[in-house]
């Protein structure tokens, strides 16, 4: 099989259960090792990436639920401004900075009184997640803060939520009010 630069630069795979971003290539031929799926969809003829259903279906099942009102506004806060607080192939740097899981982790009441290890903490403890095969962090230690078609992608689903949350908590408030109405209605 012949492969393109773009090809090869996109393969991240998982192999035996172990994350795996190399380029298994020989001269323009592709080798395959073992069970290899790609991580992401590819990239749009723009140059665009997009994003793998497995990347939007981990965010949205086993990342979203877990993240904290605060720790989603502080993501994306720092994503919508292309923050250098936001580091990619580790979990902490210097402090304040840290990869997605840390900032979600510092600002969830469960450990935002951890430091370098919140990020790993969140993501096995709270999430449930093994961060080698985590789509979420394959694909941010891939292509993280500094590809803005990746990061506008990732904003846009956050926003996404943000949306859904203010609007579940709009319709909760709205029949509390209505129940506090018709109980004012009810005679002592």
């Amino acid at each position: 099989m012949v492969c393109s630069n773009q090809a090869k630069n996109l393969l991240s795979a998982m192999v035996d259960g172990a994350a795996v971003t190399r380029y298994f290539h020989s001269g323009q031929q592709l080798r395959r090792f073992g069970a290899i799926r790609p991580v992401f969809q590819g990239i749009d003829s723009e140059g665009a990436v997009m994003l793998s259903g497995e990347f939007v279906g981990e965010l949205r099942k086993v990342w979203l639920p877990n993240v904290s009102d605060a720790g989603l506004d502080r993501i994306i806060d720092l994503l919508e401004k292309g923050s250098p607080l936001l580091v990619k192939g580790r979990f902490t740097g210097v402090m304040p900075t840290g990869c997605l899981a840390t900032h979600v982790a510092w600002n969830h009441p469960r450990v935002s009184h951890r430091t370098q290890d919140a990020g790993i903490i969140w993501l096995t403890r709270i999430a449930g997640l093994n961060p080698a095969t985590s789509h979420v962090i394959r694909a941010w230690d891939e292509y993280g803060p500094d590809n803005w078609s990746f990061r506008s992608d990732l904003v846009a689903l956050l926003r996404e939520e943000r949306l859904a949350r203010n609007a579940d908590e709009s319709s909760a408030s709205e029949e509390c009010g209505a129940e506090i109405d018709q109980a004012d209605l009810v005679p002592i």
